[in-house]
């Protein structure tokens, strides 16, 4: 297993290797641009051409860091009826995808979005299949999106395995399409995996709807809120109602244990990476 956090790009793409190699982390990942706002920062063009994007290139296979996974922000949302939301979110993710290929970035997970008041989660997850196949259409590269499964609550796409698995079905070209599991979100929407049997139940389900194969990518965070609460709370590794021995079973399962894991618990102090990562390695047999 290759473990790694989210990083910032606060001080560009360097500064979030320069992060990542503090933490003698494997794998990391990033926002396209800041999480909560529609525009990208300028200098991006300045990062994905010349010498800067070479050493950035360079820095990233000499401290041999892979795979390099990139996260949308969270205001897009493909699954609208809304007009205008769902073509700015489309042109948004357009770009994003794009900048993870110029990037060499091998995976691209985003939050799949909610369904309109008045309309059903059938057809938002029909709007979303339909956009994910126009971006894919649109732009050819290597990049793999990644579903990211969701806590629910609302109109939330994604909180169940069998919904996502719809989603994929209607994708024409499933190379490019995978999944990402996030452990705190799944424990939200009620999947029981802090045990054995609701750890097998799920793997089943994910098996039996998608297919073991589409599980590209690793979220660790241990769930502030009980199991079923469809409230989307991070919480530090053992701090949570997963539990250590929850994650034990999960870093430890034949599905899971072979694949990227990146960390996304809360940053209250410098050293609380450092924490949650010693704690990861150390359940990890």
């Amino acid at each position: 297993m290759r473990i790694g956090v989210h990083c910032s790009i606060a001080h560009g793409l360097l500064g979030a290797l320069e992060e990542a190699e503090n933490l003698h982390c494997q794998t990391i990942q990033f926002f396209t641009r800041s999480p909560r706002v529609w525009n990208r920062r300028k200098i991006d063009n300045l990062e994905i051409r010349g010498d800067y994007f070479k050493k950035f290139k360079e820095r990233q296979k000499f401290l041999d860091i892979y795979p390099l996974t990139l996260h949308t922000p969270y205001l897009p949302n493909l699954c609208s009826q809304d007009k205008k939301l769902y073509q700015h979110s489309l042109k948004v993710f357009i770009e994003d995808l794009e900048y993870a290929g110029l990037l060499g970035a091998d995976y691209l997970t985003f939050h799949p979005g909610s369904y309109s008041e008045g309309s059903t989660s059938e057809e938002g997850g029909k709007r979303l299949s339909n956009a994910l196949n126009l971006i894919l259409k649109k732009i050819k590269n290597k990049v793999v999106i990644l579903i990211e499964n969701t806590s629910g609550g609302g109109r939330k796409i994604g909180w169940n395995f069998q919904e996502i698995g719809s989603v994929i079905e209607k994708i024409k070209e499933k190379r490019r399409i995978g999944i990402c599991f996030d452990t705190c979100h799944a424990y939200a929407a009620g999947y029981e995996i802090s045990t054995r049997e609701g750890l097998k139940k799920t793997v089943d389900e994910i098996d039996e709807f998608i297919g073991l194969d589409k599980i590209k990518l690793l979220h660790i965070n241990d769930s502030k809120k009980p199991l079923g609460s469809k409230i989307d709370r991070h919480e530090h590794l053992g701090k949570g109602y997963i539990g250590l021995e929850g994650f034990r079973l999960i870093l430890n399962h034949p599905v899971f244990k072979n694949l990227p894991a990146i960390l996304e618990t809360p940053k209250k102090n410098p050293s609380a990476d450092k924490r949650n990562l010693t704690i990861l390695r150390n359940l990890i047999s």
